[in-house]
């Protein structure tokens, strides 16, 4: 899986004012209009043991301005909040590696 790839062609869609809805079977993106013309996206990995249900993990994504959209594949993909210019969920690489 590389989930470099999935962040890159979710930023492209972004770019051209899309954003991502659901995906269904795994394979199948649905997208809609984005909600402003700067829409951000961004993806986190997962442990093997979660179940989507660390609520302090996400309460601390919406803090900062990210809404979970769904889990996917052991990727968590967000998407900011409109009006929201949050800062990447991982900033440091190492961390990030880890």
């Amino acid at each position: 899986m590389n989930y470099k790839a999935a962040q890159a062609y979710l930023d492209r869609k972004a770019q051209k004012g899309w954003m991502l809805k659901h995906i269904y079977l795994g394979a199948i993106a649905r997208f809609e209009e984005a909600e402003s013309p700067r829409h951000f996206v961004d993806l986190d990995l997962t442990r093997s043991d979660f179940d989507g249900t660390d609520e302090a993990y996400l309460q601390l994504c919406g803090d900062a301005g990210w809404k979970a959209v769904q889990e996917l594949r052991g990727m968590l993909i967000f998407r900011a909040l409109p009006g929201w210019d949050p800062a990447p969920i991982q900033s440091d690489r190492e961390m990030e590696w880890d």
